[in-house]
């Protein structure tokens, strides 16, 4: 009985498979031998920790580059291999050795600003030029000194000078240090007020009256002659003159004009704590910046306008207003420069808010928005 069709094109499936691996097998025992056979084949292994080495050795001084910027002294050892010219007591340890060399691109040797090349720990000496606006707030009761301060004060330039340190990661960096920040603005208050002056005046004049007094007079001859009586009246006038005085009140309103000029200044000894991330190019990096600054109140001095008479100004001198500590949110961009293998230029764009009042046991409301490009120096810690 015959087989199905498709029984036979199974074998023949079968019979060609194992064809197949008989070659393969037959195949890689050929290559197996020629590179046993080949005296020019060499195994590569890195070393990245010591090893003794009991077998004569050829030693090859091999460079590759690591991200375009250090290089590495690498030891490649070929095994299997004749005509040595070196013996292993010359080399009883083999191990990798980090180059310090430059990579020059575009005439200038730089490294990166990683931490795994050389340096955890940096050191800031910056400048920072700024500009703050300074807001107040209150509510309905105040609301009408707050806006009066608020139009009495402008902007003015001011600095700050502070040291810092930093710590490195790979990509990313923790900083802190000292800072001593320094607000100023112009303080220029202008009111009017009324006065109303009184004043008292005499007024006098002369009142003249007239006395009319009638007298009767008996008529002795009529009484001898007809026995009558007869009155005759005899009419006296007398002119009585005399002063009077009237008092009068009179009111009179003048305008007065209050200005007040100061140049206002606010001191504080800040913490700053900073985290950022940096973007390594060549010889350059970027970073984003974010943190906290913890400030504390040294001084101030200029004019505020009161609260008891919003025509009126007060001094700022007086230190109980103000709050012993203040937190200030803080973002930034900044960009350093390699100048050295130790030394990098950077500026820094940074924006910071007051989080609380500057005010503590005051009714106002008063925060500082600044913005600031600072300008430094870094120095690397290079071991």
């Amino acid at each position: 009985m015959k087989s199905p069709i498709w029984r036979m094109y199974v074998n023949r499936l079968i019979v060609k498979k194992r064809n197949i691996i008989y070659f393969g097998l037959f195949f890689s025992l050929v290559f197996f031998i020629f590179l046993s056979a080949n005296p020019n084949h060499q195994i590569h292994n890195f070393y990245d920790k010591t090893y003794s080495i009991n077998d004569t050795i050829i030693v090859y001084d091999t460079v590759f580059y690591y991200d375009t910027t250090y290089i590495y002294d690498t030891v490649w050892v070929p095994v299997n291999e004749s005509n040595l010219s070196y013996q292993t007591e010359d080399f009883p340890f083999l191990k990798k050795i980090i180059l310090e060399s430059k990579i020059k691109k575009a005439g200038i040797g730089q490294q990166p600003n990683n931490p795994i090349f050389g340096y955890l720990f940096s050191a800031d000496f910056y400048w920072s030029p700024t500009f703050s606006f300074h807001k107040f707030y209150n509510d309905l009761i105040f609301s009408e000194i707050a806006e009066l301060n608020q139009y009495a004060v402008t902007s003015d330039i001011s600095n700050s000078l502070g040291l810092g340190m930093n710590y490195h990661r790979k990509t990313s960096a923790f900083s802190t240090g000292v800072q001593f920040f320094s607000v100023k603005e112009n303080f220029n208050f202008l009111a009017s007020d009324y006065q109303m002056d009184t004043t008292l005046s005499y007024k006098y004049f002369i009142k003249r009256e007239v006395f009319i007094d009638s007298v009767p007079i008996l008529n002795i001859d009529t009484l001898i002659a007809t026995g009558d009586s007869i009155y005759y009246y005899i009419k006296d006038t007398d002119y009585i003159m005399y002063l009077d005085s009237n008092l009068v009140e009179n009111v009179d309103t003048s305008e007065i004009k209050f200005n007040d000029k100061a140049n206002n200044r606010y001191h504080y000894f800040e913490i700053p704590f900073i985290y950022s991330f940096t973007f390594d190019r060549f010889n350059y990096s970027i970073s984003p910046e974010i943190g906290l600054i913890t400030s504390f109140f040294v001084n101030s001095k200029g004019k505020i306008v009161s609260l008891a008479n919003r025509k009126m100004t007060e001094d700022l001198r007086n230190h109980t207003i103000f709050a012993d500590i203040n937190l200030s949110l803080y973002a930034g961009m900044r960009f350093n420069y390699d100048l050295t293998k130790r030394f990098d230029f950077f500026m820094t764009a940074f924006y910071r808010r007051n989080i609380n009042s500057i005010y503590s046991n005051y009714p106002l409301i008063s925060r500082f928005n600044t913005f600031g490009i600072s300008f430094g120096l870094r120095y690397k810690f290079i071991h």
